[in-house]
């Protein structure tokens, strides 16, 4: 079962990291994103966003794309041996 433990500040900076990915003109769905971002970090794979959100855009990508790819959605756990760069 999912877990859903994001701070405000851990949601204010999951928003600050869509606007850039966003400015950088990368395609997201941000809801999307948002939500798998705050599941991985809640579930197992605490993430660093305040890191994340100053990262270089392709460092961002690859852990929106790796988590997208091996996130399992029932649980909020990665499968597949993927690991975020912005692991904390």
């Amino acid at each position: 079962m999912l877990e859903w433990r994001a701070t405000k500040e851990d949601v204010r900076l999951i928003v600050a990291i869509m606007d850039r990915v966003q400015q950088a003109k990368e395609e997201i769905r941000r809801d999307v994103v948002s939500m798998d971002l705050e599941a991985v970090h809640s579930n197992g794979c605490p993430l660093d966003f305040a890191r994340m959100a100053k990262g270089k855009i392709s460092d961002i990508m690859h852990d929106i794309r790796g988590i997208a790819k091996h996130i399992d959605r029932m649980t909020g756990k990665l499968k597949g041996g993927f690991t975020p760069r912005f692991i904390a």
